[in-house]
């Protein structure tokens, strides 16, 4: 199959069609030749009568498509403009609207809290709102809070030589390499209490203070915090009331799998294709059939989409054919890798 044309590439096929008509009528050798193998029902004694729909039929046969109206789809398809939210998957109205909070959210520089289980998306999310925020140039770091107390605050504050025990030498933290950019502080609900007053006078001030170090520091890092709490209830009772209330200015939930099953499909399409990309770029996406799809559809996913693109991403490189079954899934032996 040919590259899918480009819109202006499109207009000039269509105008061509009306030369490779003439020429059939005219009986041209070359043209003919077209003709006859791409729309083989036409005889020598029909092509004075040859219709412009019949020559659009061969040029869309000759891009791999068996018609032209179907080819057009599949160009302006290709070819719409996209969407830097376009890597959140999916057509159901939960993800449309995630899409769209998204997007309000990544226009502005206030924090953002991510919401969802584990599996759902939040790292995705969070390197979306960095990719299509004014920070792009910049980098997205990550902290995880979970873990030694005085380490995450090192991590993420910084410190001086003899701080604490085991400090033997400065440290910048991501605060300060940062600066102009987005952190991802994932685990938020497991931030220290100590942790907590800093980064809530952060948000505040835009200023802190290495651990061990008596003059503050200042930089300008956009904060995504993302949690796996059930609700922001729960997230509250972990959470000094001040920093919750900086941290949920504005917030995206999202959704488990299970609550949007019909984003199931356009997902195991997606990680298909990413997954030949990867290991083979060359060879033709093997096809998922039906039994494959209505197994996928009914499977509960308690990992989410992590574990969703872990089983197509399984099932492609060990497959040795062109179509993938509901055997070779192997949804009763899926290890939840959340």
């Amino acid at each position: 199959m040919q590259p899918l044309p480009s819109p202006i590439h499109l207009r000039q096929l269509k105008n061509q069609s009306k030369d490779l008509r003439d020429a059939c009528r005219a009986g041209q050798t070359d043209a003919l030749a077209r003709l006859y193998q791409h729309h083989p029902q036409h005889s020598p004694q029909a092509t004075r009568t040859l219709s412009l729909q019949d020559v659009q039929l061969v040029i869309a046969r000759e891009q791999g498509y068996d018609s032209w109206p179907r080819l057009v789809a599949a160009a302006e398809q290709a070819h719409k403009p996209t969407s830097p939210f376009d890597d959140f998957v999916g057509v159901s109205a939960v993800a449309d609207e995630t899409r769209r909070l998204l997007a309000s959210a990544s226009v502005s520089s206030k924090p953002v809290l991510l919401i969802g289980e584990p599996g759902t998306g939040k790292r995705t999310c969070a390197r979306l709102l960095h990719e299509a925020g004014s920070r792009s140039s910049h980098l997205l770091q990550q902290l995880t809070c979970s873990g030694n107390e005085t380490l995450v605050e090192s991590n993420l504050f910084g410190h001086e030589v003899d701080a604490f025990t085991g400090a033997r030498a400065s440290l910048d933290g991501l605060l300060q390499t940062g600066d102009g950019g987005s952190l991802l502080l994932d685990d938020v609900e497991q931030l220290g209490a100590e942790a907590q007053i800093k980064m809530q006078s952060y948000l505040d001030l835009g200023r802190f203070r290495r651990l061990g170090a008596a003059a503050e520091l200042s930089s300008d890092v956009r904060v995504i915090a993302a949690t796996s709490s059930a609700t922001l209830e729960s997230l509250q009772r972990v959470l000094r009331e001040d920093l919750f209330y900086q941290l949920t200015v504005l917030v995206v939930e999202l959704p488990p799998l299970r609550d949007r099953p019909e984003d199931i499909e356009p997902l195991v399409q997606h990680f298909a294709t990413q997954a030949i990309d990867e290991v083979a770029p060359r060879i033709e996406r093997p096809k998922f059939l039906p039994a494959a799809m209505t197994a996928l559809r009914e499977h509960p996913w308690p990992g989410n989409v992590r574990q969703l693109r872990n089983t197509v991403e399984r099932a492609v490189i060990t497959s040795d054919g062109t179509s993938i079954g509901a055997d070779q899934l192997q949804l009763s032996a899926v290890v939840d890798l959340v």
